[in-house]
This record gives C-alpha cells, structure tokens and sequence, in this order.
C-alpha cells in the first residue's frame, strides 16, 4: 500500500546552494522556488555524522551548544550530498539533499521539539561554559 501512494508523492528537490558572506547560513533554493535558510547551529545539531548519533541503545542523543557555530567548508559528494566542515572542528556531517530538503521544509516543527528536548534535559544552545549571565551556576 505504501509503495502504491509513494508513486503519488512529489519530493522536492535543490536547485541552488550557497553560503552566506557571514558563513552563518546556508541558502538553498528548493525547485518550487522557495528560498530556505538553514544556520550553521542547525545544520550542526542535525549532523547525519556517526559520532552524534553513538548512544547507547536507547537512549535519544542530540547535539548541542552549538549558537555561534559558523559554517567552514561546504564540498559536493557526488550528486546527492555536500560535506559541511564547520568552526567548532566538525568535518564528518555529509548531508544528503533528501536531509537538508526535510531540515528546510520542517525546519519550524523540528526546531520547536529541539527546544523542547533542550529544556527537558537541562540543556542549552550555548556552548559549554559560555553561559547567560541569568542562568544560576550550581557547585
């Protein structure tokens, strides 16, 4: 049945891809003519890399405490991805385009179970020990 209705579903696909001047986001130009910026701190804590996803089973990992992370390098791989090196010395995210198309088109809905999964687990956007001057440190 699945098969059936995957004939029906029409996935977009990427037209252009550039970096920002700031290399803090990504601009890609899916084939409808939507323009969709991507930040380097969310194309980072999406990372498709092994390390980011070697939990132990069952538990959730998900990258963090990236705000400020700038985008580095962006190399194609083939027809099907790009390879992003960002500042913070991560060089193994090989992003598919199916990837960055669903990170582009679902960027709000993800964005906001991201933050949710932050405060429910104490975390933060900010990079380690760089906290906001209102958070309380604890001994």
């Amino acid at each position: 049945r699945l098969l059936m209705l995957s004939r029906f579903v029409r996935c977009l696909s990427i037209t252009d891809l550039r970096v920002e001047k700031t290399r803090k986001y990504v601009l890609i130009t899916l084939d409808n003519g939507k323009k969709c910026p991507l930040s380097a701190e969310w194309l980072r804590v999406n990372t498709p890399s092994a390390e980011a996803h070697s939990a132990p089973e069952g538990a959730p990992q998900r990258v963090f405490g990236k705000k400020g992370v700038l985008i580095q390098n962006v190399a194609p791989v083939g027809n099907y991805a790009v390879s992003i090196s960002f500042t913070d010395k991560h060089t193994t995210g090989v992003y598919s385009v199916a990837l960055l198309e669903h990170l582009a088109v679902n960027k709000y809905q993800l964005m906001r179970e991201y933050c949710k999964y932050l405060k429910e687990n104490k975390l933060s956007r900010a990079p380690r020990g760089k906290l906001k001057p209102s958070t309380p440190v604890t001994k």
